[in-house]
């Protein structure tokens, strides 16, 4: 019989991803509330960050439910420290000096001025990507959006604040759908991070598609990698046309440039039009060299902003291909193409239960 190479997808690292990242401490702090201009009421959730005089991001934190945040500085000297809110737009800037070790008080005052993307419409041909993505391929009102919501989501996987009662499940198919091989669920409580995908560095550098003998592993993406520098670099940011199924959705599209031979990935962040959230990311795999129905394999995430306003992954699938060859020991980037997909396996996730680290049940809202 030919050998049978079940694909290892994400799943694997999910239930080891839940971890508790402890912030650094420094002896400089700044500490405060963000509350809008009009009202003084709290903005829950902000994203405040803190830039040294370069314009580099040096530290980052959510306001909690009363809009309260501490932010610690890696050393005395000038920052400029910004709170920024998914769905609106002007983020609070203001400048604050810290001698060393000191500790100071600072009030983010932010506009609740609603952004607007009822105007936002995808026209003409796709752009080559052919260059840098920040050379004007990037459609900055969306994508400001969209990275405001992933920055939200990975600060609050960061923090550890939430703990999530996740099932998995694994479900092994032929190519129809009719014969289930695999049909498996389990419930794992995580810390911090429900999902999570391999290092921005891994992808870039070994793709998102890992090959060893007799094996095949396909990566997924979530906020982190989406957001990191390192991503951006490597794809092609453009509108993209909302279909039946994404009325009342704006849509980023990223593709890898051009001239990338490594598997990767192409997607699309879906923003609401009205809101400017960000509700779920899509994608599919690029240089994929074995044969069968590849345009299948892929993935997607979902967000919600939870009370408290901050960020989590509620739901996710990945895709990836069940392998079959004959007298094939070694599955390689060279030998793929003598690989066929004889079914597909979904390993997928979702949230059922969350609580903060008090105990408190947060509710989700579905």
């Amino acid at each position: 019989m030919p050998p049978h190479l079940p694909a290892r997808t994400i799943l694997r690292r999910l239930a080891l991803a839940a971890l508790l990242l402890p912030a650094s401490l420094h002896g400089q702090t700044v500490q405060g509330r963000v509350v809008e201009v009009e009202t003084g009421a709290p903005v829950p959730g902000a994203v405040v960050v803190l830039q040294d005089a370069s314009g580099r991001r040096v530290a980052a934190v959510l306001a909690d439910a009363a809009g309260r945040y501490r932010v610690s500085a890696p050393g005395a000297g000038t920052y400029w420290l910004r709170a920024e809110r998914v769905g609106f737009a002007n983020p609070a800037v203001v400048t604050v000096t810290l001698a060393a070790g000191e500790r100071v008080e600072r009030e983010l005052r932010s506009e609740s001025r609603r952004v607007v993307l009822e105007a936002v419409v995808a026209e003409g041909e796709p752009r080559r990507c052919a260059g840098r993505p920040q050379e004007g391929a990037v459609a900055a009102t969306v994508w400001d959006e969209a990275r405001k919501a992933l920055a939200a989501a990975a600060l609050a996987q960061a923090s550890g604040e939430y703990r999530f009662l996740v099932e998995w499940r694994i479900r092994d198919t032929d190519l129809d759908g009719r014969t289930v091989m695999r049909d498996e669920t389990l419930q794992v409580v995580a810390r911090g991070r429900p999902f999570a995908a391999a290092t921005v560095a891994d992808l870039v550098t070994g793709g998102y598609v890992v090959l060893e003998p007799r094996r095949v592993e396909m990566m997924g993406v979530d906020a982190t990698a989406i957001l990191s520098d390192l991503f951006v670099q490597h794809h092609c940011f453009g509108l993209r046309r909302p279909g039946r199924e994404q009325q009342g959705l704006v849509g980023l599209e990223f593709v890898p440039l051009d001239g990338r031979v490594e598997p990767d990935v192409r997607g699309v962040l879906w923003l609401d039009r009205a809101t400017a959230e960000l509700r779920y990311v899509e994608y599919t795999y690029t240089g994929l060299g074995f044969r069968g129905p590849v345009e299948r394999l892929g993935g997607r995430i979902d967000f919600q902003r939870v009370p408290g306003g901050a960020w989590i992954i509620p739901s996710w699938t990945v895709r990836a291909p069940l392998l079959q060859a004959h007298n094939e020991r070694e599955l390689t980037l060279r030998s793929m193409r003598r690989f066929h997909m004889y079914g597909i396996s979904e390993q997928s996730g979702r949230v059922l239960e969350v609580r903060t680290g008090d105990g408190a049940t947060v509710p989700l809202g579905r």
